[in-house]
């Protein structure tokens, strides 16, 4: 997956429950640069709700340090969670 550093490092593959607590401590140790951060999604695999939260709160860190998050090339994976939880991406 590419992105923005440094995000691009961690939300590649499977975003699912059993990966969620390595890839939310992987993101608590990065420094939010000012301005946009742009996920590519397209590198997504698998994802769940777990996922989904992660990418909603690494949203809202980015949001609170004065950033935006947007995802952009979203995998059919990720599109698919994204509307069964009513989220629009």
């Amino acid at each position: 997956m590419k992105a923005s550093p440094p995000f691009g490092q961690i939300f590649d593959g499977e975003l699912v429950l059993s990966t969620a607590t390595d890839v939310l401590a992987a993101a608590r140790q990065i420094t939010i640069p000012p301005g946009e951060i742009v996920l590519d999604g397209s590198g997504f695999t698998r994802i769940d709700l777990a996922g989904l939260q992660i990418l909603v709160a690494a949203g809202k860190s980015a949001a609170r340090a004065g950033s935006a998050l947007r995802i952009e090339n979203c995998s059919e994976p990720l599109r698919d969670a994204a509307r069964r939880a009513g989220l629009n991406l």
